[in-house]
This record gives C-alpha cells, sequence and structure tokens, in this order.
C-alpha cells in the first residue's frame, strides 16, 4: 500500500523509507512533538556537567512492565558498571511491577543502585525530571521514534540507545549500541563516565538537534505536504 501511494508522510528520516520505498511524494515529518526549549535549559545543562561529580543519575523512561524497552539489558550492563567500582543510581521512569526485576536485580547487586519512579502526569513534570539526571539511556528492542529520547535530547541530556527502529537517526554511532548487548552498553556507558568534554558536546548537539521536533519546525512540512495533497 505505501508503494503504491501517490503522497507518504515518514516519521523518520530514512529507516521506514527503506523498509516501505514509495516513489511518489515523499515527507519526513515526526509524529514526535515537543515543547520549544529556551537556551536556559542547555545553560544549566552545562553548568551541571561541570560541576557534577558521582554518582550519577542515570535516567530512563518506558513501560518496565515486559522487556521490549530492554531493562534487562541496562540492569545487566549497569551490574558490570558497579563492579567496576563506579557509583551511579538508575531512576526508571513508567508503569508495571517493579518486583518482576527483583532477581535480576539482586543478581547483579543493584538493590542500593534502583529506584522505579511510576508515571508522571507529562509535560513540564516530565522535562523537569529529566533535567535532575545526568545521563538518559534508551536500550530498547523494539522502537519507532523514541519520544523519550528526543524529550531528553531537548533537555541537552547525553544519551546512549539501542540501534532498535529509527533511533540512529537522532544520536552519533558512537552513542548506539546493537539492541540487546549489555556488553556494548557497558562499555559505552565506561568510556564517557568522566568525560566532561563529551558529555558538553552531546549536550550542544542533542539540544540543537532536538529543536527539529517542535511544532514550529514540522507545521510547515506538515501544511506543504496537504496543501500537494488537496491538489490530486
Amino acid at each position: 500500500m505505501v508503494r503504491r501511494a501517490a503522497q507518504v508522510v515518514y516519521v523518520t528520516q530514512s529507516f521506514l523509507q527503506k523498509r516501505y520505498p514509495n516513489a511518489g511524494l515523499t515527507v519526513s515529518a515526526s509524529n514526535v512533538e515537543i515543547t520549544k526549549a529556551p537556551a536556559a535549559v542547555l545553560e544549566a545543562r552545562l553548568s551541571k556537567i561541570t560541576t557534577q561529580s558521582a554518582p550519577y543519575a542515570i535516567g530512563m523512561i518506558g513501560n518496565y512492565g515486559n522487556t521490549l524497552k530492554g531493562l534487562h539489558v541496562a540492569l545487566r550492563a549497569l551490574g558490570r558498571l558497579r563492579e567496576s567500582g563506579i557509583g551511579f543510581r538508575l531512576y526508571i521512569l513508567g508503569s508495571g511491577d517493579p518486583k518482576r526485576w527483583a532477581r535480576l536485580i539482586n543478581k547483579h547487586k543493584l538493590q542500593d543502585n534502583i529506584e522505579f519512579c511510576g508515571t508522571l502526569a507529562g509535560g513540564q513534570a516530565v522535562l523537569d525530571w529529566l533535567d535532575s539526571k545526568d545521563i538518559y539511556i534508551q536500550p530498547s528492542l523494539h522502537e519507532g521514534l523514541p519520544r523519550a529520547v528526543i524529550e531528553a535530547m531537548s533537555r541537552g541530556l547525553p544519551c546512549l540507545a539501542s540501534d532498535a527502529g529509527g533511533t540512529a537517526e537522532l544520536l552519533p554511532a558512537d552513542c548506539i549500541h546493537k539492541a540487546g548487548d549489555a556488553k556494548a552498553l557497558y562499555a559505552k556507558l565506561r568510556a564517557i563516565w568522566h568525560d566532561k568534554e563529551w558529555q558538553t558536546g552531546q549536550a550542544k548537539r542533542n539540544f540543537t538537534i532536538a529543536q527539529g521536533y517542535t511544532d514550529e519546525a514540522l507545521k510547515p512540512i506538515r501544511h506543504q505536504f496537504w496543501q500537494c495533497f488537496s491538489q490530486l
């Protein structure tokens, strides 16, 4: 159906285009739409990076009632990080039963390193939650174009994520690991942990890239697309 369509809107830059090609008029306009963050958000992030010392606060958003968001991958990676002597705490925002993860948490001796935060109403509450974190991870096994990663980027957060779905379009290659690969996620966390220069560079990059997912950026693209559609 996509191949035969006269016009197609893709929510990715290239991932879905390769999977579902179309020879007609196509545009890329994400269905993820965020509020444009003021410059003060980036300034606060850069200041936080400069002054922050361990233990770092790692953020992750996703339903922990199943394994799709890769929480088991995160726990295995963080178990290795704990063994290496690095101080951290993982904060998980989402719904689900934390008890299902007790065995894996105990196995990796992470009882003092994990906090399940439940859910928030969304909007500013989530943004404020992200502002209190130092690094964001999204080790998903399955994704489209993850809103949580874009929101984290909009707050200037350095991010590490899996290559699931279109996520690799959002972050540079050195921030991406193969889905399900806990060793690779650990290696990336270990590599960037005390690298303030890398964190500062990622904060600036992510904040800038996220501006392409605001209403201000996406509305003209959608408007032009539907204007052409109305003339078919």
